[in-house]
This record gives structure tokens, C-alpha cells and sequence, in this order.
């Protein structure tokens, strides 16, 4: 039996969720939420590709797009599937919100529809370590 997750990604802009992305197994923030986070935080958040020195993410529904493909490489088939957008909660949910070109993107850890962390993604790598 696994620990299943849903990712949903919205969009900058109208606050809608883009996709959501079921997992199967790992779920856990320590699993899956560690390596969403790791993700992000890699990624620079612009509007237009100019500079590419470093990993870009040409708003939301670029960032949703390479969130997918970085789940799917690694699993193939079965593992990540997409879901409908109102699909109800699983024993996580991981919400990504972009806030613009040159902003951080915020994350939203929740157990069930309970709140366990929620800002920077960058910052839930530290509270990570420390819990």
C-alpha cells in the first residue's frame, strides 16, 4: 500500500489550479515533498526566455509542465498519473504557486486538508532538516 499524493499547480495569475498530479506511493513530505521542493527551488521563475545559464521556468504552466516531466522520467509508466483538478484530497497535497517572474514559488504542505507547512519552497528544505 502506498502513500498517495496530489500536486497541484496554479496559475500566477488567476489563482486557478493548471493540472494536478497524482502519486501513487511516497507521498510523504520527507519523499516526495523534498524532491518537489528541490525542484523548484532549482528552477528561476521568468516571463520570456532570454537568459538561459540557469534552469527556467516560463511561468506556471511551464513550471507545471516540467513538474510532470520530471516525475514521469523517473517512474515511466504507472507511478504519476494527472487527475482532475477537483479531485479530493489524498493522504497529502502539495499546492505550488508561482508569484511571478523573479519570485519565489510558495508551497503549501497539507495532511489530509490540515495545514503542516506552508511558505518558500526553498524554506521547507530547512524546516525539513529540522523536524
Amino acid at each position: 500500500m502506498g502513500t498517495r499524493s496530489l500536486t497541484r499547480v496554479f496559475d500566477e495569475h488567476t489563482g486557478q489550479a493548471l493540472c494536478c498530479l497524482y502519486g501513487q506511493y511516497d507521498g510523504f513530505p520527507d519523499s516526495h515533498g523534498k524532491e518537489l521542493a528541490e525542484l523548484l527551488t532549482t528552477l528561476k521563475m521568468v516571463n520570456g526566455l532570454g537568459d538561459r545559464s540557469v534552469p527556467v521556468a516560463n511561468g506556471a504552466g511551464c513550471l507545471a509542465a516540467q513538474i510532470v516531466a520530471h516525475f514521469k522520467d523517473q517512474v515511466g509508466a504507472g507511478g504519476f498519473y494527472l487527475y482532475p483538478i477537483d479531485s479530493a484530497p489524498e493522504e497529502y497535497n502539495y499546492e505550488v504557486r508561482p508569484q511571478g517572474a523573479g519570485k519565489p514559488v510558495l508551497l503549501k504542505v497539507l495532511s489530509g486538508t490540515e495545514v503542516e507547512w506552508e511558505g518558500e519552497a526553498q524554506n521547507f528544505l530547512v524546516w525539513l532538516e529540522n523536524t
